[in-house]
């Protein structure tokens, strides 16, 4: 039997607080050779890192190639190392909160140009910096164990039109390891109590209630909906071993969402059948896929075959280089129509809407390496963007561009044929874009435009008219509303800070609110320097998910324009599923829980564990 070994080199980094690091680059142990030999003059260190890395003056390396957090660097000097080669110090343009925010991937660039893989260890504080690290919260007692022994329910009358949301519920509980907890039909075989669902119009769409006897339980809905979320209730209180209330319980929101980011990291298909199970079980009825980003495109689109082939990988020696903890092998891919088309059909089954995403004009660096055409050849702005992508923007005016941005959309459209709404993204545009771009300022000086911040406006109407001529509806980030964009029919989500729902919701938009400081799943869950997540919108306990109020500081006359609240994943920091599990569980089980009804009388403790058995991307309990 062949057996793996481990690469010889490994990557060790240090924070020393004050936005410097200091890397070392080592034998690993137990190889049997030297770095002399492993690196050799003239060989290069390339390695991706969130926190942007600049090496200074005295730092004994020079910077080759850098593409926002992709990095390589090359020895000052040609003569040879001995034990290690130390680089430092090291810049970083962010301060870093936790380890994850050093380097993630590692590989060397030999003078030939083959590669050798290099090991990268966490990055540790030096005892300086760790004075400075805030401690670790106190761990919370955990919940007692689901019941593995909870009632079986025999469903013996359906109310006309509800059997399809009976054959979901069964069908999803079979996906979950669940299957012997709902029986249909008379002779079903059940020592527990018997359902029959009816038909109530006095509830609120989406809602149910329940009666009990000593035998038997009824359900009332007004709706599918409300059969869906009443069934998925009865289990997850027969497995909590809870008591049944008759009361009426019925959504605060209509939209209730959850939002995954797949382009900066690669997830299988598989994994948003999953994410429509989790969000199924939670009661949430929008899912919102981020496809296309700097980092990748995700979508298939019939006229731009490139957009597959070299935007949906990244890797060594590709258009598109190794980020965010990839390393030299080609990384990701697109997917195809048929992997959507079954995420369609399941979000269908379930009552979920897809709200699917492309992000124009910004974080399009993937596009704009896969398809030449779309950049302006003399463009020297040399603008950059939030995470340092350099002129990662459509250029309007440009032919190409207009031809791309219906087809993209179409094909949008097409794949995702019953969701009604379609998001252009239209967050972060750089201040600066499009400042030196000779297309952009003809484009802007034929409709009497100034400015980058009026170019970008009209490029959101341009994508707006595009989406409607569709037969759709636009959604999108704050920032496109903010610059004016119509959000009719459709809605902006404020994401920056609470306060901008405040804003967009007095400017008259629909507004579905993911604030950064409690809704951003990709932020970490504590201060301690292990703790996997982003810091950019501060640290999110559980009890900040929990105790955010989507309406605080809403004129209350503006109340009926929160139309709902989202919880979004990012996924620079997401690099294995049981990180994603660690960053969205509980918090996602208590947004959703604020999005169907506020319990004031609880705190975030109790909540989190009433969810415990809910399915996660891993467990199914």
């Amino acid at each position: 039997m062949q057996v793996a070994t481990a690469p010889p080199l490994t990557l060790r980094s240090t924070y020393h607080g004050g936005r410097k690091f200091t890397i070392e680059l080592r034998v690993t142990d137990g190889a049997d050779s030297t770095i002399a030999t492993l690196v050799p003059p003239g060989s290069q260190l390339a390695l991706t890192c969130t926190c942007i890395l600049t090496p200074g003056a005295d730092s004994e390396a020079i910077v080759v190639d850098r593409e926002a957090g992709y990095l390589v660097l090359a020895a000052a000097s040609d003569r040879p190392f001995h034990d290690r080669w130390t680089i430092g110090p090291l810049h970083a343009e962010i301060p870093a909160r936790h380890a994850n925010d050093g380097p993630e991937s590692a590989f060397i660039i030999l003078p030939g140009g083959a590669t050798t893989d290099v090991i990268v260890e966490p990055t540790v504080l030096d005892a300086d910096a760790e004075r400075h690290i805030p401690p670790p919260p106190a761990l919370r007692p955990r919940a007692r164990p689901a019941s593995t022994t909870a009632p079986t329910v025999s469903i013996t009358d359906i109310a006309a039109g509800f059997a399809p949301a009976v054959d979901a519920v069964t069908a999803l509980l079979a996906r979950t390891g669940r299957s012997g907890r709902l029986l249909v039909g008379e002779s079903a075989d059940t020592d527990g109590k018997r359902l029959g669902i009816t038909r109530r119009d006095d509830i609120a769409p989406g809602g149910y209630a329940y009666d009990t006897a000593e035998d038997r339980i009824g359900l009332h809905a007004p709706d599918v909906g409300g059969v869906r979320h009443g069934l998925l209730d009865l289990v997850r209180i027969g497995e909590r071993g809870a008591e049944l209330t008759e009361s009426i319980t019925a959504p605060r929101f209509a939209f209730r969402g959850v939002h995954l980011d797949l382009a900066r990291q690669w997830y299988e298909p598989e994994i948003v059948l999953r994410l429509l199970d989790i969000a199924a079980w939670r009661r949430l009825n929008r899912v919102h896929l981020h496809l296309t980003d700097d980092e990748a495109w995700r979508l298939p689109v019939a006229e731009y075959p490139q957009l597959t082939d070299i935007g949906g990988r990244r890797g060594h020696g590709l258009p598109i280089p190794p980020l965010n903890g990839s390393s030299t092998a080609p990384y990701g891919r697109a997917y195809t129509v048929a992997e959507i088309a079954s995420w369609v059909q399941r979000a269908d089954q379930l009552g979920i809407v897809l709200v699917p995403e492309i992000d124009v004009p910004g974080h399009c660096y993937a596009a704009l390496q896969a398809v030449a055409d779309l950049r302006d050849p003399n463009d020297r702005s040399n603008a950059r963007s939030a995470q340092r992508f350099v002129d990662n923007v459509l250029v309007p005016g440009r032919p190409a561009t207009r031809r791309f941005v219906e087809a993209a959309f179409g094909a949008l459209a097409d794949t995702f044929p019953t969701s009604p709404v379609l998001h252009l993204g239209g967050d972060e545009v750089p201040a600066d874009a499009w400042r030196r771009s000779p297309v952009a300022h003809g484009w802007a000086a034929q409709r009497g435009l100034r400015g980058s911040a009026d170019i970008a406006r009209a490029f959101h109407d341009d994508v707006v008219a595009i989406i409607r001529s569709l037969g759709r509806a636009p959604a999108m980030w704050e920032e496109a509303a903010d610059a004016g964009a119509d959000t009719t029919g459709g809605y902006a989500i404020s994401w920056t800070s609470g306060a901008s729902t405040a804003r967009l919701t007095a400017a008259g938009h629909d507004v579905v609110v993911a604030a950064g400081e409690a809704y951003y799943l990709d932020m970490a869950t504590a201060h301690d320097w292990q703790q996997p997540g982003a810091c950019w919108a501060g640290v999110t306990s559980i009890d900040d998910s929990w105790g955010f109020d989507p309406l605080a500081g809403v004129d209350p006359e503006h109340h009926d324009r929160v139309i709902g609240s989202q919880a979004c994943v990012w996924s620079e920091h997401i690099t294995s599923l049981d990180v994603l599990d660690d960053l969205v569980f509980p918090r996602l089980d208590l947004i959703a829980e604020r999005a169907w009804g506020r319990r004031d009388d609880l705190d975030a403790a109790t909540v989190a564990a009433e969810w415990r058995s809910a399915p996660r991307f891993t467990t199914d309990r």
